[in-house]
């Protein structure tokens, strides 16, 4: 098989990753040993890559546990017309396909390499495998031609990983499939959220189809508001006339966690809850934690303050804040001074930003002041995830259903690094 030609294009935002955080933040093993077994897998077994699940004419991609639980509530409502979910496996290459999918990414590579020592940057060690890695999925599903196997919608739940973005612009290459991004975590205000390479968009709320409108996004009739389907209201809504915290930390170094551990150790004086991020649920996220701190139980954060309440929600540019929000819980968010915000959501007055001791205890003492604004908070939220659970599910299901006999239009709605030949 010929090169794709789709790895330099679809590796982009990875990539833009690999620069923007260091490498001691990373989790891969370093080692070129694992890397090139991962490869080895990832070319010739065929459980190895992006997990697809099919519902009749309908396939659903994803690669974490958060996509997973966006895409699961829209397939359970798709199976009472449409049949079992069974899983889809991308066929796996041979020896000799592996080994040009080698050649093809070492291309890529190489190019790469040119660029960084043009510009005094230097290359992520991760770079190669991550290269190898798409070329090999797209021509796993290159191969796997989903057109032909009936396959008329691809869903997928993110617009920047590598893999995601291989199998959309396999898929569009065949012309038969139509394609859909359902967001697994609000927009993010950074470049590797300025693309929408499919045919239509499934949003949460009209505030982040009004910000993809701003990135360039014409065709207003391709891009839809359903919600988020993986967030559910707990009944009763959490309590706020509590006294404890609850922090949720997202999944950055060590280091980084110990600098906004000792932020708030520094500030707070009242009782402090933790409810981890789904990938950091195991025995030794504990040790990452003052022992006075009270672990939560391994579910989503919404949960959490459902069972326990909470009279502020911590975090440090999580997602978790809006359904915060939406909730109306107090939402403080801890970032170092000077930093940006990770999600366009995340504003004042409707959220509290805070940089070090001092500020933090400035904003615990405003809580009793700011629970007369909780309604404006709750309808601030609802502009960017305007339904939740069911309804949400319903919803994308829906469009799903009606639209999936369109196939692949003309031109992706926004294609925010370049325009390829297979995305169109």
């Amino acid at each position: 098989m010929a090169s794709t030609g789709l790895a330099g294009w679809a590796s982009l935002p990875e990539v833009a990753v690999m620069l923007e955080v260091p490498f001691e933040n990373r989790h891969s093993d370093p080692t070129r040993i694992a890397g090139a077994i991962r490869c080895v897998r990832r070319a010739l077994m065929r459980s190895a890559g992006p997990n697809l699940t099919r519902v009749g004419s309908i396939a659903f991609l994803e690669t974490s546990v958060q996509m997973r639980r966006v895409l699961a509530p829209i397939i359970e409502a798709l199976v009472p017309d449409h049949g079992t979910a069974i899983p889809v496996y991308l066929p796996p290459l041979g020896l000799a396909a592996m080994r040009a999918a080698q050649r093809a990414s070492s291309d890529v590579l190489g190019a790469y390499h040119d660029w960084f020592r043009a510009n005094g940057v230097p290359i992520p060690p991760m770079l190669w495998e991550e290269l190898l890695k798409v070329e090999l999925i797209a021509r796993r599903a290159q191969a796997a031609s989903l057109g032909d196997q009936g396959i008329e919608a691809l869903v997928v739940a993110t617009q920047q990983n590598g893999c995601t973005r291989a199998v959309i612009a396999a898929s569009h290459s065949s012309g038969g499939t139509t394609t859909y991004y359902l967001p697994h975590a609000p927009v993010a205000e950074n470049a590797r959220y300025a693309d929408l390479p499919v045919d239509l968009a499934l949003l949460r709320g009209t505030a982040e189809a009004a910000y993809y409108r701003r990135l360039g996004v014409q065709d207003g009739k391709r891009v839809h508001v359903v919600g988020d389907p993986a967030f559910s209201l707990p009944s009763p809504p959490p309590r706020t006339d509590v006294q404890h915290l609850v922090y949720a930390p997202s999944t950055y170094s060590d280091a980084i966690l110990a600098a906004d551990v000792a932020v708030i150790q520094s500030a707070v004086d009242r009782p402090v809850m933790v409810s981890l991020h789904a990938r950091m649920r195991g025995a030794g996220a504990a040790k990452l934690f003052p022992p006075t701190w009270r672990i939560l139980p391994s579910q989503p954060t919404t949960a959490n303050l459902g069972d326990h309440g909470a009279s502020a929600l911590i975090q440090h540019g999580s997602g978790v804040g809006l359904e915060a929000l939406v909730l109306g819980v107090e939402v403080i968010d801890l970032r170092a001074k000077g930093d940006p915000p990770t999600y366009p959501y995340l504003q004042s007055p409707h959220v509290q930003v805070v940089h070090d001791g001092p500020t933090l205890r400035d904003a615990l003492a405003r809580l009793p002041a700011r629970r007369a604004e909780q309604e404006s908070r709750r309808e601030f939220a609802r502009a960017w995830c305007a339904e939740s659970g069911p309804n949400a599910a319903v919803a994308a299901a829906n469009i799903i259903r009606s639209t999936k006999h369109e196939g692949h239009c003309e031109n992706v709605l926004l294609d925010g690094w370049r325009t390829s030949p297979e995305s169109g």
